[in-house]
């Protein structure tokens, strides 16, 4: 059986159609945007992983980030994603000064649950050491 996804309307199987908590049927491409834009969460996330890394870097907080790291001088501009299971920072370069035009810095779940153990358990040391690695990336 297919469905179509409400999002960029291609045709997909059933179940690869996941349903958001606004109850749109969306592809995991629009999925992902439309949970970083509105911070809604879908159903299957629910109950996977004991932490989901979209609840702890919060659009606020990324949003934040993102200005930060737009008011430096050599960033053209920069997007910043959480999904349940990683976290992935992009910065365009005005003039690729470091050899590259884009910048990547991407947390996953593994890592995370490590560093937060190192950090003992303190959520504001991790995006504060989140913080710290994408802004690095520009020095």
């Amino acid at each position: 059986m297919r469905e179509y996804c409400t999002g960029c309307g291609d045709s997909f199987k059933y179940e690869n159609l996941d349903t958001c908590q606004c109850s749109r049927s969306l592809c995991w491409r629009c999925m992902a945007e439309h949970k970083q834009a509105t911070g809604h969460s879908n159903e299957s996330d629910k109950g996977r992983f004991r932490v989901q890394l979209n609840d702890v870097f919060t659009r606020n907080f990324l949003k934040e980030l993102d200005k930060k790291i737009v008011d430096n001088s050599m960033v053209k501009s920069c997007f910043s994603l959480a999904l349940p299971q990683a976290v992935h920072s992009q910065i365009w370069l005005k003039n690729g000064s470091t050899g590259n035009q884009l910048v990547r810095y991407q947390l996953e779940r593994p890592n995370y649950e490590s560093l937060f153990k190192e950090l003992n358990n303190d959520e504001a040391a991790m995006l504060a050491f989140y913080t710290k690695k994408v802004t690095q990336l520009l020095e």
